[in-house]
């Protein structure tokens, strides 16, 4: 379940001030650096009483960024399975059509099986604003938030709950950024799978470029490892990066080696690969730490771990992303909300629902975004495919 949050690797102060622990149930934050030999700092956070996962990752290339992300990965989650704290209305779809409520277009978003969808049934409903309009809007608490507690009344038939699209941060645009950017992540990403790689080609890492991916690739090779990088395509055009290492494992079957990886989506190609190999790395040690809720025996036998042949013909990153406008680094948190807006608009998203979640101390930030248009893939499928994305797998990316 991997997070946005606050962007660690980016440029910007990623907090004033270390965010208390207490009143988001977390008890015990930790370093999980030296379980490996990359080196990477990679940190973990602990909420016992979590309704999602206990036990949340970070990373960063500083043990601070990398403790500050881990922290913030599970503040997110604390604020989002609150049920009291965050549902402003109860009643059916009808019931609140009738009273005059703008609702969110159940029958557009992906994590939603309208077909299913009941009407008339009581609901729980969180309040936020479509943005631009500004007016505010209904979603059913399943959508925004992530109580997965199972003897609870929600309508898991109808709805998919899950973290995607929900992040942290120090204001209300930083974190509506990271949120939508996770969304559109997942959706360039969703039909990897699906059909073979075909919407994937491997692209190719200039050293001096970029200095944060040459220290984090510096310290991956110094290990004796490699790491390959991909670009998805996206609707949205952003850049959309996926980095793949490897891991070695030992089963009772025998040795062997698994991959691990990360995918990412920012404004600057190079931003996205780092962010991409710094969660390829975090998903390394967590598997390493073993800590984790969501942690199974299958992800420890021996598997196909080859890392694919690098590729002379690779793109480098500059060329397949060449810069636009000032460089994402000087850009403020609401410049690159918009920045993001805009792309999305232009690729015909022109709704985009977001939730400011409330949050028990100030300074910190939780946002749930929605986006209609935007896919999933959720249990091993994907609910939406366009005709672009058609067009994606026949001609490949970029066509």
């Amino acid at each position: 379940m991997a997070s946005q949050n606050i962007l660690p690797e980016t440029a910007e102060p990623v907090a004033a001030a270390w965010p208390p622990l207490a009143p988001f149930g977390i008890t015990r934050v930790g370093d999980l650096t030296d379980l490996d030999i990359i080196g990477i700092p990679v940190w973990f956070s602990v909420r016992p009483n979590s309704r999602v996962l206990s036990v949340s990752q970070g990373k960063g290339l500083t043990h601070e960024q990398a403790r500050i992300s881990a922290v913030m990965e599970s503040v997110e989650g604390a604020v989002a399975e609150k049920t009291r704290e965050i549902v402003d209305a109860f009643g059916s779809w009808n019931e609140l059509q009738a009273r005059g409520r703008d609702l969110v277009p159940l029958d557009r978003l992906d994590r939603c099986r309208f077909g299913v969808f009941s009407p008339v049934r009581e609901r729980a409903w969180v309040s936020g604003i479509e943005h631009g309009s500004g007016r505010t809007v209904l979603a059913p608490y399943e959508l925004v938030g992530l109580d997965l507690r199972t003897f609870l009344p929600w309508d898991h038939a109808s709805f998919h709950m899950t973290s995607n699209g929900l992040a942290a941060g120090p204001s209300f645009e930083f974190a509506a950024a990271a949120a939508l950017l996770e969304l559109i992540e997942r959706d360039a990403t969703a039909l990897n799978g699906l059909f073979g790689g075909r919407t994937i080609q491997q692209v190719r890492r200039e050293p001096g470029c970029h200095a944060g991916l040459d220290e984090a690739v510096g310290k991956i090779e110094a290990a004796g490892h490699e790491v390959r990088l991909f670009s998805s395509a996206s609707q949205v055009g952003l850049p959309v990066i996926s980095a793949i290492i490897t891991r070695p494992v030992l089963h009772r079957t025998g040795a062997g080696s698994r991959l691990s990886g990360g995918d990412a989506c920012r404004l600057d190609a190079g931003d996205a690969a780092l962010a991409a190999v710094l969660e390829a790395v975090q998903s390394r040690l967590t598997n390493i730490a073993g800590s984790r809720d969501d942690m199974d025996e299958s992800q420890y036998g021996p598997g196909s771990g080859e890392l694919p042949l690098p590729l002379p013909s690779a793109a480098p990153l500059s060329v397949l992303f060449a810069s636009e406008g000032p460089p994402a680094q000087d850009l403020s948190a609401s410049e690159r909300l918009e920045t993001i807006m805009t792309r999305l608009a232009a690729a015909g998203l022109t709704e985009v629902y977001l939730f400011d979640l409330p949050v028990p101390v100030p300074g910190i930030h939780v946002v749930r975004a929605l986006v209609p248009g935007l896919k999933a893939e959720i249990e091993g499928h994907v609910t939406q495919v366009a005709a672009g994305d058609l067009r994606n797998v026949l001609l490949g990316p970029g066509s």
